[in-house]
């Protein structure tokens, strides 16, 4: 049963209010639409272990790097609610390719020599990609 779920969904484990999904490094295209209409821009993101950017309201953060392998653990979580109405159940992988519903889609691009990760996305231009200090999720110490 918890075979066929990871199958699915293409979650390797959930904690609470979290996924943990493995990406590997790939030539895959994101492909939502295409990138010269500016409806779904595709971009690139060079990210850190630890840092943590915000899709909406669904925090994206590097857990592990391993450029050896050339994979990457990445924790999603849900942070409130934003404009969109993203949650953390419409959040899944295909293959090589994290899906957040219909309006996202993420790949692990290569790494950097620095061994820094870079991902390709592709999002909807309604939908705010930013690092969460930026926009006052700053949470309580």
């Amino acid at each position: 049963m918890i075979e066929s779920t990871i199958r699915h969904t293409g979650v390797e484990r959930e904690e609470d209010n979290k996924k943990i999904f493995e990406l590997k490094s790939t030539r895959f295209e994101v492909g939502i639409g295409d990138p010269t209409t500016g409806e779904y821009p595709h971009f690139p993101v060079p990210m850190n272990k630890g840092e943590e950017r915000m899709i909406d309201n669904l925090s994206f953060t590097v857990e592990e790097v391993s450029p050896k392998t050339r994979t990457v653990k990445i924790g999603i979580s849900q942070v409130g609610q934003g404009r969109n109405g993203l949650c953390l159940e419409q959040v899944r992988k295909e293959g090589d390719v994290l899906l957040i519903g219909s309006v996202a889609e993420i790949v692990l691009r290569k790494f950097r020599l620095d061994g820094r990760p870079v991902f390709r996305f592709s999002v909807a231009k309604d939908i705010r990609v930013h690092s969460r200090d930026r926009m006052g999720y700053r949470q309580a110490s």
